[in-house]
């Protein structure tokens, strides 16, 4: 009888199994990926605050801002000297057509005369997003701080410009 009973039991399960079976079906789907060109990021021009003194009679600190247009304003103690201030300009290279972001530091940057430094921050550029159109020119504007009695001397730093694929 129990072999009966697990006879019957298998012969529905096969039947109940077989409709599922007929109603399958499969299909093929293609994948594909396209390699673009990477992106390049090359300094083309210095950012360049120009030429400053210290006020000694304003007896504060100051502020030299280069535009990403070179424009030169400044702010406190300082005064500005006949120079040509340049934004910093960086050639961006990549696949044409494609949209790419510009990242610029969030935090001050140091320059220094080897042993005296100034800080270096809210950067700004003429372009954060943008579309890679052969070379792409980047103009970049920053804030340069000076202390009250900020010493002589000819600063120098570095700061990092990054581009990427949206």
């Amino acid at each position: 009888m129990n072999l009966r009973i697990s006879a019957v039991v298998a012969l529905l399960l096969t039947a109940a199994a077989a409709p599922a079976l007929a109603a399958q079906a499969s299909g093929t789907v293609n994948a594909s990926a396209t390699v673009i060109q990477p992106l390049t990021i090359t300094q083309t021009q210095a950012m360049d605050f120009g030429k400053l003194v210290m006020n000694s009679a304003a007896n504060a600190a100051g502020t030299v801002v280069v535009a990403p247009n070179n424009g030169r304003t400044q702010t406190g103690g300082v005064d500005l000297v006949s120079s040509t201030p340049t934004a910093g300009i960086v050639s961006v290279v990549g696949q044409s057509g494609s949209t790419y972001t510009v990242t610029l530091p969030a935090s001050a940057v140091s320059l220094s005369d080897g042993t005296h430094t100034m800080s270096v921050d809210t950067f700004n550029s003429s372009d954060t997003l943008a579309t890679v159109s052969g070379t792409n020119s980047i103009h970049i504007g920053a804030t340069l701080h000076a202390a009250q009695n900020q010493a002589a001397g000819a600063y120098t730093g570095s700061f990092t410009v990054t581009a990427a694929y949206e």
